[in-house]
């Protein structure tokens, strides 16, 4: 395996003969690989599985074909992915026949195919776009899957989990080579975008850059984290230089975990919990 990093929880009451009553929720990124099982009976997350690779794009082959988990037929298959073309429209300015129109405009070479997400808490559109090649990537192991792009997930999350809260929230999901950056102001969204960086001083632009244009302090404003990072890691202590409340996204208290789940930081897999809210 090319695989440094690579973990897999699975509760002991984990049934195989009923996979078909489960929920699969996976994530793919361009270097890591990650699903969930969640028990609809119980309401509760039952598995967990990540693969990360080091400085290359994960090959996925040897876990779809070698994971006895995966080989079974689950009832429902979400699949979150990653892509820099989306755009958020309210669903009340929303007309499908201009769909195409708008990602001509705002992007040179968008993708040739759509992908549509509704997105309940926010009363909006989540549309996405993808090459047939990305497609084609996407649904060769997961056919049957609804794709979900990843913004998605955490909008849903974040404005489920603090939508009664009084404070405003700058919040940061990091991956290796990338960042999702949200600001909530009293449980509502007020911004959403992604952000590709190659080294710490790229990083720390984006979420000083979004505060000065929120008009934000960054020593003053509450700053969430989740996704692939830690107290310490040295983008955490990057941020810490700016920003003096930080905190990490717990996980959603609608639903039940596996003790198993447990034994990894809460906040790895805040998005890809996340998905299970997601239709």
């Amino acid at each position: 395996m090319q695989e440094s990093n690579y973990l897999k929880l699975v509760d002991n009451n984990y049934r195989l003969r009923q996979s078909k009553q489960y929920h699969l929720n996976v994530r793919l990124t361009g270097n890591s690989f990650s699903y969930n099982v969640f028990d609809p009976s119980q309401g509760k997350f039952i598995a967990l599985f990540d693969a990360r690779s080091t400085g290359q794009a994960i090959n996925i082959q040897p876990y779809v074909e070698e994971d006895d988990l995966l080989k079974q037929v689950f009832g429902v298959t979400r699949l979150m992915f990653s892509s820099g073309q989306f755009l958020l429209i309210p669903e009340d300015l929303y007309d499908e026949s201009q769909t195409h129109t708008l990602f001509q405009t705002a992007f040179k070479a968008p993708g040739d195919i759509i992908v549509n997400n509704p997105v309940e808490t926010l009363n909006a559109r989540l549309l996405s776009a993808l090459s047939k090649e990305e497609h084609q990537a996407l649904t060769k192991d997961f056919g049957k899957a609804y794709l979900y792009h990843e913004g998605g997930p955490l909008i849903t999350g974040l404005q489920r989990q603090y939508e009664k809260a009084e404070q405003s929230f700058l919040c940061l999901h990091v991956e290796s080579q990338y960042m999702e950056i949200a600001f909530l102001m009293n449980g509502k969204l007020q911004f959403y975008n992604r952000f590709c960086f190659e080294n710490p001083e790229q990083f720390i632009y984006f979420p000083l850059f979004v505060c000065k244009q929120a008009g934000l302090d960054p020593a003053e404003v509450n700053l969430l984290l989740s996704g692939v990072i830690d107290e310490t890691s040295g983008l955490y202590k990057q941020l810490h230089t700016y920003f003096r409340h930080l905190d990490f996204c717990e996980l959603p208290n609608n639903f039940k975990y596996s003790k198993r789940l447990y034994d990894v930081p809460q906040h790895y897999f805040y998005s890809l919990i996340n998905l299970e809210s997601c239709g």
